[in-house]
């Protein structure tokens, strides 16, 4: 079971259009962007349904060492220490097109909220070869029979041509999202 701290929320739907919540019930993948000052590359959010409760995907998440098994380009993913319970620094190299490969350390913060029903992970560097700073979350909770997953993630590259593999970047973090609801679903199935 997961460990976590009780916070409350705002519901992932209210994050989206009308038409946005329509294409996430029809199984599309719903990508959006938004400028960050002084920084190459933007902040990035994705929305997607899984076909798992928020528990199934939330502990998929979780399992961070298995990671390195199914998200694109990952090729490390190890837990470096646990601080709590539902506080994790987990250690990743990431293999980047162009630039050398990127290890970095993140803490992973696991917290449930709606009284249990829904998911959210925290994430903040910690320390990376060149990456100057990186933030996000996961959120997971119920969407019909479904799960819907909010991924936010944002990476302030270290590198001066860092602008160069911008749609890279965008795309490996579609790519991860993707992964997660994919492996998240198998999961699902299989149990």
């Amino acid at each position: 079971g997961l460990m976590l701290n009780a916070t409350a929320h705002a519901a992932i739907v209210d994050d989206l259009t009308p038409a946005q919540r329509d294409a996430v019930a029809k199984g599309n993948v719903v990508f959006l962007t938004q400028d960050a000052s002084g920084s190459a590359w933007p902040k990035a959010f994705i929305y997607v349904r899984i076909e798992a409760t928020p528990e199934e995907v939330a502990a998929v998440f979780t399992d961070f060492e298995s990671q390195k098994n199914y998200i694109p380009n990952l090729m490390k993913s190890k837990i470096q220490k646990e601080e709590s319970p539902s506080t994790y620094l987990i250690d990743y190299k990431l293999h980047v097109p162009i630039l050398p490969d990127e290890s970095y350390t993140v803490r992973d913060v696991i917290k449930s909220y709606d009284n249990g029903a829904s998911y959210r992970v925290d994430w903040n560097l910690v320390r990376a070869d060149t990456t100057k700073a990186s933030e996000g979350n996961a959120r997971f909770e119920s969407f019909g029979t479904a799960t819907i997953m909010a991924y936010y993630n944002f990476v302030k590259p270290g590198s001066s041509i860092a602008s160069l593999v911008k749609q890279q970047a965008m795309d490996q973090v579609k790519d991860t999202a993707r992964a997660i609801a994919k492996h998240a679903e198998k999961e699902h199935v299989e149990q």
